[in-house]
């Protein structure tokens, strides 16, 4: 398959390595060196390396610092909208047209964890994941509303400016309404299955003298 080919050339030749390869496009060890060579790729030596796991140790001492600023209300809405807590796992994942929003992530981690890349089979789509375990982080975010199976109950500790660009960018849209006669007018739309979080979100809005709209959307 030359498109599989093109990819572990392009994944190794960003820096992976050929395990790391191997992981996230679910081959067989051994199967991405092999290919390599064949396209006549030397690879690296990973003598000395040292492998990211999802064990590595995240210390709440480092999100707790950041308390108040706006990076931590931006990822307070990220994590509302695309964050999944499960028991001591904290995990984020984006398609490829969002990933840079796991590599401010990162560096609002202070660089511990690495960025995991995958291709699911059924669609042939890359993500790309930020997962790691810590049940103190876990209960500390449980403090502002991110909760496990927070789909239908999500509800934060508080929202501002912040905390909505966070949201807008987990599930925002901005759609073109329609030609006025100084240009165009613009949607600003934000979609939750949480009805406390969007009367959350339309009471920020009232109060900030903006005249929100809530309807419900069949799915």
């Amino acid at each position: 398959d030359n498109i599989l080919k093109s990819k572990i050339v392009s994944f190794y030749q960003s820096g992976m390595t050929t395990r790391e390869v191997e992981s996230a496009l679910s081959l067989k060890q051994g199967s991405a060196r092999y290919w390599l060579n064949k396209q006549g790729i030397r690879c690296r030596s990973t003598k000395g390396m040292k492998f990211h796991v999802n064990r590595v140790r995240v210390p709440l001492s480092i999100i707790q610092s950041k308390v108040g600023t706006p990076e931590f209300d931006y990822f307070i809405g990220i994590l509302a909208t695309d964050g999944n807590i499960c028991k001591s796992k904290i995990a984020l994942q984006f398609a490829e047209n969002n990933a840079q929003i796991l590599n401010y992530w990162r560096e609002f981690l202070d660089y511990k964890v690495d960025i995991k890349v995958y291709t699911r089979r059924k669609d042939n789509r890359t993500y790309y994941e930020i997962k790691f375990k810590n049940q103190e982080i876990a209960d500390f975010y449980k403090e502002y509303g991110i909760t496990e199976r927070k789909t239908f109950t999500l509800k934060l500790k508080y929202i501002n400016w912040n905390v909505v660009l966070g949201v807008f960018d987990g599930d925002g849209c901005l759609s073109m309404e329609h030609k006025t006669p100084g240009g165009f007018s613009w949607r600003f739309s934000i979609c939750s299955a949480s009805i406390d979080f969007i009367n959350q979100l339309n009471d920020f809005f009232v109060g900030e003298n903006l005249h929100p709209i809530t309807r419900r959307i069949k799915n």
